[in-house]
């Protein structure tokens, strides 16, 4: 896992670092989104059946966040599954962003 990319300004390595503040927090909203269902594929990838059965109960019944996250740390390590999806999704822009700059740079 690449974790330079924790520092590294996601803005920055799409080459958007001059964007407005308005549209900087809409896009970064956006990305927090896709993290997150990222993170919520992985959990319920890594958890036991009778642990997902659990998560569902309080997913549905709306629990506090406090306490879904307290459920889920206590079975699995959350903020290295965090981690690891935040870092690969920033790989997966740069790689994207990359691409895209080549073709652009075609034509």
């Amino acid at each position: 896992m690449n974790f330079l990319f924790l520092d590294q300004n996601v803005f920055e390595i799409l080459g958007l670092q001059n964007l407005d503040e308005e549209k900087r927090t809409r896009i970064l909203a956006k990305m927090n989104e896709v993290v997150g269902e990222m993170v919520i594929i992985r959990v319920m990838d890594e958890l036991p059946e009778e642990d997902k059965i659990g998560f569902n109960k309080l997913v549905e019944s709306q629990a506090e966040k406090d306490k879904i996250d307290a459920f889920l740390s206590e079975r699995i390590n959350l903020e290295k599954i965090v981690l690891e999806e935040a870092v690969k999704f920033k790989e997966k822009l740069a790689k994207d962003m990359g691409e895209l700059k080549k073709v652009l740079e075609k034509k």
